[in-house]
This record gives C-alpha cells, sequence and structure tokens, in this order.
C-alpha cells in the first residue's frame, strides 16, 4: 500500500523543511502541510520538518483574536466576505498584483522567521506566505527552493509565483493555468491536493454491500455548515443512517447526543487518518461542503459527493469548478425535498450514479503525471 513506500535517498542536502500554513485554526492548510511532512517522513526520517504560523510567531495572542474574527465573520455575514475575496483576491487572479499591506506587516517578519528557522526547503500552503517568500526569493534575500502546496481547485492572486520554484497542482487545468503565466511546465507536478497517505482507495459496489445506507456528514474541521438542520429534516425510521462528523463544533456534538436520535451517530474531531479512513470506507455516501482537502479525500476513495452548502469565498469558487466537471452532485435545496427519497435517488438510478464514477474516473486519470512521493522526491534531488 502507498504508506508502506520508501525511496532510498543518497546525497539528500535537504535536512529541514519549513511548512508555512496561516493562522491557527485546524484549516486545510494544516491539514496538508501535515500530509506534506508525512510524506517526507517516508522518504527520509531524518529530514525534520516544522510546521509554524507566520501571524502566531509575529503576533502571538493577536492571532487568535484575528482566528476567531475571521470564523465569525464568514458565518455572520457571509456575502461580505464572499464579495471581499473574489474582488480581492479571485478577479482578475491572471495579473500580478502588488499587496503593499501585507509586504508592510509580514515581509520583515518572514525574514526573521526564515534567519530564524534556517530551512533548507519552504512548503507554503497558504497563499500569504508563499507571496512572501516569492517577494524574498525576487529580490534574492532567500535562497532556499521554495514549494507552493494548493489547498483549492483554482488559483488565487495572492499566491507568489514569481519567485517559486516548484507547484504542487491538483489537476491539468491549474498546470495549465501556471503555464499560461509563464512557469515551466517541468516545474509544476500535479499531485492533487494533498492527501494523507493513510487515506487509501477503496471499493464503492453498494451492489455487493446492500442493506441499509451510511451517509457521512461533514463540515470540516470546524463543523461548519447546516447540519443541525439537515439532520433535523431526516427520517428517524428511515433507511439511512447518518454519521456526522462534529469536527471542533462542540455545540452540535452536545445538541446531538442530547436528541438521542436512532439513526444519527455524532462524532466529535478526529485526528487519526486511520480512523477516518474507515468512516469514509463505511459510508455509501459523503454529505459534505466544498473544501478541497475533503473533497479531494472523497475522490481518493471513490465516493458519491453531494455537496449541501458551501462558506463564501474559496468553497463556492470550488464548487463551480467541481460542478463544471461533474463530480459533485450540487444539492443547496435540499430543505425542499425528502432528504432519504433524495439520497436512495442518487445511489439507486444509474445514470445519476454512473455519470458520477465515470466522470471520477475521468478525473483521477489526469493526476498520473507525478504522485505526491515522486514529486517529493524530485524536489529533494533538484535542491
Amino acid at each position: 500500500m502507498l504508506f508502506h513506500i520508501t525511496f532510498p535517498m543518497e546525497g539528500i542536502d535537504v535536512k529541514k523543511v519549513l511548512l508555512l500554513p496561516f493562522l491557527s485554526i485546524p484549516s486545510g492548510h494544516h491539514q496538508a502541510a501535515d500530509t506534506i511532512a508525512e510524506y517526507i517522513r517516508l522518504i527520509d526520517a531524518d529530514v525534520r520538518c516544522e510546521k509554524l504560523d507566520i501571524l502566531s510567531y509575529g503576533f502571538g495572542t493577536v492571532e487568535s483574536f484575528i482566528s476567531q474574527f475571521y470564523l465569525k465573520w464568514i458565518h455572520w455575514i457571509p456575502g461580505s466576505y464572499s464579495w471581499i475575496y473574489k474582488n480581492a483576491a479571485y478577479r482578475d487572479a491572471h495579473r500580478e498584483r502588488r499587496y503593499l499591506i501585507y509586504e508592510i506587516l509580514f515581509l520583515r517578519l518572514m525574514q526573521k522567521l526564515i534567519s530564524d528557522t534556517t530551512p533548507d526547503l519552504i512548503v507554503c500552503t497558504h497563499c500569504l506566505p508563499s507571496r512572501l517568500a516569492s517577494l524574498l526569493k525576487s529580490r534574492r534575500l532567500l535562497s532556499a527552493p521554495v514549494v507552493n502546496v494548493y489547498t483549492d481547485f483554482f488559483i488565487n492572486a495572492v499566491w507568489g509565483c514569481e519567485g517559486i520554484d516548484y507547484h504542487f497542482v491538483p489537476d491539468l487545468h491549474m498546470k495549465q493555468a501556471l503555464i499560461t503565466k509563464g512557469v515551466a511546465g517541468a516545474r509544476i507536478f500535479i499531485t492533487g491536493i494533498p492527501v494523507h497517505p493513510h487515506i487509501t482507495e477503496s471499493n464503492n459496489d453498494r451492489t455487493a454491500k446492500g442493506g441499509r445506507i451510511t451517509a457521512l456528514l461533514t463540515g470540516g474541521s470546524q463543523g461548519a455548515g447546516m447540519m443541525k438542520a439537515l439532520i433535523g429534516k431526516t427520517r428517524p425510521d428511515g433507511n439511512i443512517h447518518y454519521k456526522v462528523l462534529c469536527g471542533k463544533n462542540n455545540r452540535l456534538f452536545s445538541h446531538l447526543i442530547h436528541e438521542n436520535y436512532p439513526h444519527v451517530t455524532p462524532i466529535p474531531y478526529i485526528e487519526s487518518k486511520a480512523q477516518m479512513n474507515d468512516l469514509y470506507d463505511e459510508a455509501d455516501v459523503i454529505l459534505t461542503k466544498p473544501g478541497g482537502i475533503t473533497v479531494s479525500e472523497c475522490i481518493r476513495k471513490g465516493k458519491p459527493i453531494v455537496v449541501y452548502h458551501a462558506l463564501p469565498g474559496q468553497e463556492e469558487i470550488n464548487l463551480q469548478y467541481l460542478r463544471s466537471l461533474g463530480i459533485v452532485i450540487d444539492w443547496f435545496d435540499w430543505h425542499k425535498e425528502d432528504i432519504e427519497e433524495k439520497i436512495t435517488r442518487i445511489l439507486s438510478d444509474r445514470n445519476v450514479a454512473g455519470g458520477l464514477q465515470s466522470n471520477l474516473s475521468h478525473y483521477k486519470s489526469q493526476m498520473a503525471d507525478r504522485e505526491m512521493l515522486s514529486a517529493i522526491r524530485h524536489v529533494f534531488n533538484h535542491s
């Protein structure tokens, strides 16, 4: 299996890798960084991986306030966040922009962080540290190679490009977008959005399983979305059992424990990827938001993906792209339908289920360019 593969790495001069997500909340940027660190350990256990958030590093407790403000903003005033994100970071993303406020606040801090940690390789899983590292490289103030690891199905305008040495992208579409911006194709590796090696491919044949349907309902690490309302519309005496990943949403977990629904199993935040893999294996369908990591895990598992909600900004843009590929079902009007009837129809209709599986198989075939292990190996050998 994938996570037993190792490569002898004679002559590696990479001893320390600095992984740079942003903010301390357990977002997809952190999960991607952790996954990259796991792959590096499979290649060479002696390489030291250090994960740092530049905001926490430079401003301490202020980071916690900003993280909480961000979470409240996207839930209380989602329209404003969506508008600002699309206009500031997505619209005309092909054009090179200056973000002077980021340079003023963070560029010297980024220099200090790198001076303090002395990395041999820098891996950016968020656009802000990527922008800063790119600027430093372009000004010859940074010599260590830098890798962008993208965690959405598009590239926003904040990501650094000119000074970045390597790019790990989800698919051929994003590779072509970078080539259009002038990046050499040899520096772009199609790896998929990072999925932990403990999330393995599985057989998705329901015909052999039969019986009751298991739906895995998730709102990402924060337990965001409209899970409480959705569960409230399900049938306790129906043929679907819902396993609800509550993430860090303790209020949702406590609510579901208190209600003690016979057809619902609430699950608190899970750190173990092996346990998460088992939950995917047990599920017949995934009800989710279109976060890059979760969708990519579902793609690897070959599971039907039903999107019931999207957070403003990144997830809205992800959904547009995933919908165009035909690999997810967009179901925002679930509150107007019989949920059990809809899910059963999705799984039993050969045209719907077969179309999803066919589109998914076609999409996965694009990732034959380079797998994650070989991409990291290439970076190490050429650092």
